[in-house]
């Protein structure tokens, strides 16, 4: 099991997905391209559209990094 990228990195990360693409990924567990992600990456469907959007906005001050 590995990490997912979650840095703003455009080729490795998630520095392609919109806001509205990583809440998707995050509350139902799918990206973008329509992958369903993987164990142990859970579905968190309680989070609020603020929480999410907060999370989004926090990982996009991140320095890119390659995975």
């Amino acid at each position: 099991v590995y990490a997912a990228n979650l840095t703003p990195d455009k080729e490795t990360g998630i520095g392609n997905y919109s806001e509205e693409d990583f809440k998707k990924a995050i509350t139902e567990g799918v990206t973008p391209e329509g992958r369903t992600l993987n164990f142990p990456m859970p579905k968190f469907h309680y989070l609020t559209e603020k929480q999410v959007a907060d999370i989004y906005a926090y990982l996009r001050t991140l320095p890119p990094k390659e995975h």
